[in-house]
C-alpha cells in the first residue's frame, strides 16, 4: 500500500464539491487499500455502507500515521 497515493485521494475528496467526485477518490483509495474491487463499482457509485466502510478505515490510516484529518 502506498500512503502518500492514499493521502493524495484523501485531499482530492476534501477539495470536491460534488459527490460524484467524491465517490470517485473513496473507490480509488478502496481499491487501493482492498476494500473495493473494481470490477464490482458500476459507475464510480457507492452504497452508504461502503463509502461509511472506507471512510472509517481512512480515519483509522491517518490516525495510525499520527496525522488528524476532517473528512468533509
Amino acid at each position: 500500500m502506498n500512503p502518500n497515493f492514499v493521502f493524495n485521494q484523501i485531499r482530492r475528496y476534501n477539495k470536491a464539491t460534488s459527490q460524484l467526485y467524491k465517490d470517485a477518490a473513496l473507490v480509488a483509495a478502496g481499491v487501493h487499500v482492498g476494500l473495493l474491487q473494481k470490477k464490482n463499482i458500476p459507475a464510480r457509485q457507492l452504497t452508504n455502507e461502503e463509502r461509511k466502510r472506507i471512510l472509517y478505515f481512512l480515519d483509522i490510516f491517518c490516525q495510525s500515521q499520527g496525522i488528524t484529518v476532517t473528512f468533509k
